[in-house]
């Protein structure tokens, strides 16, 4: 029998209002109860964990309009709060709402 990988899904988001209204980001929507659990803890640093590894493209810049490169805890560390929330609330909804596969 050949090697059994487990499915990954990818999804792109829209940040459907405020300040950063229509900004997109693709994440994996079916991550591991792990990464479920960081997302849903209250240290910060378990949710920048969490989102990295959930987070696999953006198209955010800086405040000069430069890219923030890739995702990772480094870049979301650079990320406002608001952004942060709005990301997360933004994956909680679309997640939530998925057809069943």
């Amino acid at each position: 029998m050949g090697e059994r990988r487990l499915p990954v899904h990818k999804k792109e988001l829209v940040i459907a209002d405020g300040e950063y209204k229509d900004w997109t980001f693709t994440a994996v929507t079916n991550p591991p109860l792990g990464v479920i659990e960081n997302l849903a803890a209250r240290e910060l640093k378990q949710v920048v964990e969490g989102l990295a590894r959930i987070i696999v493209a953006w198209d955010f810049g800086d405040e000069n309009g430069d890219p923030l490169g890739v995702p990772s805890q480094e870049n979301i560390r650079k990320l406002p709060v608001d952004l942060i929330a709005a990301i997360s609330e933004t994956y909680v909804k679309n997640i939530s709402t998925l057809p069943q596969q």
